[in-house]
Parts: C-alpha cells; structure tokens; sequence
C-alpha cells in the first residue's frame, strides 16, 4: 500500500511538471499577441501626415497673395491716378495752365457811329491781344490778359475834312475749353477796358484855314468768343466776334 501511494505521488509530481513545461509554451504565443494589440494604437501615426495636408485649407497664407493685390491698390488711390490723368489730359490740350497766347487781328463790321461813303477812307481796326493761362478747371483753363485796338476813319469832301479815331485798351479774362486736341482750342470771356475817342474837323478853303479837336473816353465791359486753330506748335490761325475794337477779328496767332 505504501508503495502504491509513492506511485501516486511521483505520477502526481511528474504530472505537476508536465503542466509547468507546457505552460511557458503558451505565454509567448500570447505575447506576440499582446505586442501587436500596443502596436496597433500606434496606428494613427499617420495623423501628422494628414496635418500637412490640411495646412493650405485654413491658410491664411493663401489668401494673403489675394489680399495683397487689395492692398496695393488701396495704396495707389484712385486721387492720384485721376490727378495724373488730369496732369496728362491737360497737357494734350492746345491751352492750359502756364499757356501763353498772342494775337494779332483785324477787324470787320463797323460800329461807334463810323459812316462809310465815297468820300471816306479807313484803317482797318487793329488789335493786339494777350492770353495767359493762370489754372486748369474742368475740361478746360481759365485765362487773363489784356487787349489793345486801334481804328479811324476819315471824312472828305472839297476843302472840308474830318476824322474819327477810336483807341481801346483793357484787361479780359476768358474760359478755354479743353477739346484734348493740341490744334484747336475754343473760348469766351468777358473785358472791361478803356475807349478814347477823338474827332476832328478841319477845313481849308478860300483863304481860310481852321481845325477843330474833340476828344473824350468812358468805361466800358464787353464780350467775346473765338476759336483758334493751330499749324504747327507755334503758329496759328483765329476768329473772334466782340464788341470791343471790331465786331469780328481775323488774324494770326502765336503760342508759346
């Protein structure tokens, strides 16, 4: 009996060895498969990939080369793009601004009183005018100058004679409307000046000789428009109505 009870122990034994050897060939099986469950968290490494990706999405980076065209436009504000555009229009014009103007005219149609017949003879009515372009406003400038005229007309019939003679000068202003056309320019304005007028009458006959002068001046404010056309930068040709020297001026003109 005591042996058969030793059996038992040693078979028990032997058995608990068995169990002890087979269990460490089950515990790395596991492993392996605790290892790949930690690794799988590691799965989502590719989220810092994906961050890149969504960097141009938010970006204000992007946008800026949008913004920045805005901003350079903000920065050449549309006040100075017009003034030089105006600076450049103007200087397409035949006046403006700093312009100088000289002409020299005679005139046609009569007035003041003047009689005309057989017996009289005339000098055309002479003037000389100046212009001078103090600024530009709108689409044309504004000018000042002055005006100078000359004319007579004499009566004479036998030994009597007389003789008229009419002197104009004063200051005008005038408004030249800019067509953009270096060759054309077209103004009207308005003039206060100064006449003189003198007469004389004379006789000379039958031993008997005498001549009489009257003169005498007033204020006055006048009218005027004409056009000018230009040949070259220099040389041109106008026409002007008023009532200052002549109803009508015809004559040359000079710019410089």
């Amino acid at each position: 009996m005591k042996k058969i009870f030793t059996f038992a122990l040693a078979a028990a034994l032997l058995a608990g060895q068995a169990q002890a050897q087979t269990r460490p060939a089950a515990r790395p099986a596991t492993h392996p498969a605790a290892k790949s469950l930690v690794k799988r968290p590691a799965a989502p490494a590719p989220k810092p990939a994906a961050m890149p990706a969504a960097q141009p999405q938010p970006a204000p980076v992007a946008a800026a080369p949008v913004a920045r065209p805005a901003e350079a436009d903000r920065t050449s504000s549309p006040e100075p793009l017009g003034k030089t555009l105006s600076l450049k229009k103007a200087a397409d014009r035949s006046f403006s601004k700093g312009s100088s103007a000289l002409n020299l005219g005679v005139g046609f149609g009569l007035g003041y009183n003047y009689t005309t017949g057989s017996n009289t003879s005339q000098t055309p009515a002479l003037s000389l005018s100046y212009m001078y372009g103090v600024g530009n406003a709108g689409p044309g400038a504004i000018s000042v100058g002055a005006l100078v005229g000359y004319k007579s007309i004499t009566w004479k019939d036998g030994s009597e004679s007389a003789t008229l003679r009419n002197i104009y000068a004063g200051a005008r202003g005038a408004f030249h409307y800019g067509f953009h056309n270096p060759h054309l320019d077209a103004y009207a304005g308005l003039g206060v000046g100064l006449r003189v007028a003198s007469y004389t009458d004379s006789y000379n006959g039958g031993g008997l000789s005498q001549s009489q002068t009257n003169s005498g001046s007033q204020v006055e404010v006048n009218s005027f428009a004409g056009v000018r056309y230009f040949f070259s930068e220099a040389i041109g040709a106008f026409a002007e109505l008023g009532n200052d020297t002549s109803y009508l001026k015809l004559g040359l003109n000079a710019r410089f």
